[in-house]
């Protein structure tokens, strides 16, 4: 080829590029958001360092703390009835780069408990009451640029009446310190789409998605975007709106013309009509991703990206209509405290929360008593797990008119902050199990729908009056339950206090044998079989109670073990105990999904350890139409499910095998659907431990930087049975990349023994290493 026609073809190509370019939108630096976690320095307040001199910027922090956020003020031991109270103070120096300069910058906290105060380069900017909702921060005018910026929070987490809940001697559960969720560092352009809670804006600020219509044909997504301009001069601009599935853009429009004057704001509206839409539901949670630009002589000054699932909520009397199909949502609630670091979750960690609610079997959960972090609500959208989303509240209310000012504030900012959510089923604008006055609950009711305009909101609450969802626990029913109610209901709780307190369970006439610990729901796993398949029983018999009402969901009490404020235990009615290792009545759980759902399929549990205590009548917990049980590979023939009273409502209730005596060796159930083998589980009887084994409870999400999960340790039998020895010290050793969080020495629990584990920010080679006597296991993962 020529040395001209080179030439040629390479001016042809330059050419080719520069049209590609020019006709494409321009991503000009307009807009950084980063995580905040890193570098913070930390410490409690006491007499000998009272506040003088911390806001200034000479002031020596070096013998602070340097921590890494999410962050608990104190390492908790396992069982918390003193959870550490009082005032703490962060400090965090930083440098803003230079492509920051000119832009509106902004602080974001997702959560710090419970009244924070914030100063930017020595000006306060902030008081914020309230630690499970977002706050932001504006330092744009305090921003420095040739020297560091210094941000220091002073944190507060006393007993607080304006906030609730009640005291921490007398609460059900703790409510921790620290700024335990993610800080964001926002820089944007003068001419902006707002934060919702910034804004401040009835129904309004960012970007708010609802749903006009919705049906298997069409969809039609509303789109509503807050804009602000405060730049120097009025500015013309466009509002783009794309919608993507699975990674294609399927429609874009455009909204040219704009116009805002110098400090002035306004929504701007487009409507996407979807054809065919793919509709979110618990078995089928289609998500869309909508990219909302502002463009300004074609150059993009800002963008927001929501992930949204287009769903209609319908109730036809008393009965739940998702998508056009009747449903009923069994679930589960949850509190969101992890051992030893409170509520200092990682975003993983609450993933993998997310994950074993959805494996368990659960298609909803009730987030008790409050707001739960936003990457939990990312995560239940994404697995397809419906939510009744809370305020804060639990027996307790105040009179005074700034309590009551507070409460109406945190409803409206739980609706601005998960109202794009596709899980969210209904707003829990209620002080739960709290004596409310007729107008405060008018008022909850009001705000909901005013934040929430159109027929897609739903408001609950535990009275029966004002809301639009009654939510009632069980052995609140069995005292007070009016048959001539025709609003929509949920049984909120279940399960356990009904059994604990002997004020509802509807078998009693069966435990006059039994002690109050062994009739309890309350049962850890290192319980002993015999009570933990009692617990089992009592949420047999009290889910199946649920169906002989007109709820359209249940919530059991509760997931996961945990602690309380007043309480010398934990309370333990959980079907995963607090290390999130499962108990029997999981399994009953996942036998009540049917066996062609695609989160589950066929299933079979034997709720036997099979030892010499065993009962010899064996339960079986499966979705499958037959069992077959054998013993040492003989046959005990198929069996059908149980149809008694505490089974006959159940989607799949239970089977029951009855053996004349134990033999040690090795049970086999096998599950067959139209005859066919389909699952199977073996259990053997226990022997002496020859091994450990290693397990990171990773659960969809690789352990990774700045993360936190559980390390088990299992004693082995040469079967790779787990040997159930309680109560034993071993020894983890944890080399490199992350710290172990235990307080305590680490025990073994029903044959495991649980490490919580902290990764550094930094990364590299994590060694483990388990020592129990003679026994030694290790194992390397790489920290990216």
């Amino acid at each position: 080829m020529s040395s001209a026609f080179s030439k040629f073809y390479l001016i042809q190509f330059i050419v080719l590029i520069l049209v590609v370019v020019a006709c494409s939108p321009k991503e000009n630096e307009f807009i950084d958001k980063q995580k905040f976690n890193d570098n913070w320095e930390f410490v409690i307040q006491n007499k000998r360092n009272l506040d003088n001199g911390f806001i200034g910027r000479t002031f020596n922090d070096l013998d602070w703390e340097k921590v890494q956020i999410p962050h608990s003020p104190r390492i908790e031991s396992l069982i918390v009835n003193d959870q550490w109270q009082g005032i703490c103070w962060y400090r965090k120096s930083f440098e803003l780069p230079s492509r920051m300069r000119g832009k509106k910058l902004y602080l974001k906290f997702e959560g710090a408990m419970n009244v924070a105060d914030v100063w930017v380069n020595g000006v306060k900017k902030k008081q914020h009451s309230g630690g499970y909702l977002p706050f932001v921060v504006d330092f744009s005018d305090e921003a420095l640029w040739d020297e560091e910026n210094i941000v220091i929070v002073r944190l507060d987490n006393r007993d607080n009446p304006i906030t609730g809940p009640k005291p921490l001697k007398n609460l059900d559960f703790n409510t921790y310190g620290g700024i335990y969720r993610n800080v964001w560092l926002i820089a944007k352009s003068p001419l902006h789409i707002t934060d919702p809670i910034l804004a401040n804006k009835k129904a309004s600020g960012g970007v708010f998605i609802s749903y006009p219509k919705v049906s298997e044909r069409e969809a039609v997504i509303r789109v509503q975007t807050h804009v602000v301009n405060e730049a120097v001069k009025a500015e013309k601009f466009n509002v783009k709106n794309t919608l993507y599935r699975n990674g294609e853009a399927i429609i874009s429009i455009i909204k040219d013309g704009c116009n805002l004057q110098f400090n002035e704001d306004t929504e701007f509206i487009t409507e996407f009509h979807v054809e065919k839409p793919a509709l979110w539901s618990p078995q089928f949670p289609n998500l869309y991703l909508l990219e909302t630009t502002l463009l300004k002589d074609g150059v993009v000054v800002d963008k927001e990206e929501t992930k949204i699932g287009i769903k209609r909520i319908e109730f036809r009397g008393q009965e739940l209509f998702l998508n056009g199909k009747k449903t009923f949502l069994r679930g589960v609630n949850r509190h969101q405290e992890y051992p030893f670091i409170g509520y200092a979750l990682s975003d993983k960690a609450q993933y993998r929360d997310a994950k074993k609610i959805k494996d368990a079997g659960f298609d909803y959960v009730r987030l008790s008593h409050y707001p739960h972090s936003r990457s939990f609500m990312d995560a239940c959208d994404e697995l397809g797990i419906v939510t009744v989303d809370a305020i804060l509240g639990w027996q307790y209310y105040n009179n005074d008119s700034l309590f009551q000012k507070h409460v109406f504030q945190t409803a409206r900012d739980l609706i601005r902050r998960d109202r794009n959510h596709a899980s969210v089923l209904a707003w829990e604008v209620s002080l739960n199990e709290s004596g409310m006055p007729n107008t405060f609950i008018d008022s909850l009711h009001h705000i909901a729908h005013e934040e929430y305009p159109g027929d897609q909101c739903f408001s609950a609450g535990w009275k029966e009056y004002g809301y639009d969802i009654y939510l009632q626990a069980r052995q609140h029913r069995l005292n007070h339950y009016n048959k001539a109610l025709k609003k929509p209901y949920i049984v909120s709780e279940y399960g356990d206090w009904e059994y604990y307190a002997m004020n509802a369970g509807l078998n009693q006439d069966s435990w006059e044998n039994l002690l109050r610990a062994d009739r309890s729901s309350r049962q850890l796993r290192t319980s002993g079989e015999k009570r933990l398949i009692q617990q089992a029983k009592n949420i047999q018999e009290a889910h199946n109670d649920n169906f002989n009402t007109p709820a359209c969901a249940d919530g059991y009490w509760i997931m996961f073990d945990y602690n309380r404020g007043y309480a010398k235990d934990l309370e333990a009615s959980g079907i995963m105990d607090i290390f999130r290792l499962p108990k029997p009545a999981y399994y009953f759980y996942q036998s009540q999904r049917d066996a062609k759902n695609q989160f589950g399929g066929p299933m079979v549990y034997i709720a036997s350890n099979w030892n010499e205590k065993s009962n010899t009548n064996i339960c079986i917990y499966s979705n499958c139409d037959e069992i077959e049980l054998f013993l040492n590979g003989s046959s005990f023939g198929k069996k059908q499910p149980l149809s008694d009273r505490i089974s006959k409502n159940l989607n799949h209730p239970p089977f029951l095998f009855k053996l004349e005596k134990f033999i040690p060796g090795e049970l086999k159930a096998i599950g067959y659907i139209g005859g066919e083998n389909v699952a199977e589980h073996i259990v053997k009887t226990p022997e002496e431990i020859k091994d450990l084994a290693i397990e990171i409870d990773e659960n969809g999400k690789n352990v990774s930087i700045e993360d936190v999960v559980f390390v088990y340790v299992r004693l082995l039998d040469r079967n790779k049975t787990v040997v159930p020895i309680n109560g034993d010290k071993i020894e983890v050793i944890v080399d490199g990349a992350a710290s172990i969080q235990n307080r305590e020495p680490i025990k073994i629990e029903a044959g495991i023994a649980t490490a919580l584990i902290k990764t550094n920010h930094q990364g590299g080679v994590l060694k483990i290493k388990a020592i129990y006597g003679d026994f030694v296991a290790e194992k390397n993962i790489i920290i990216k």
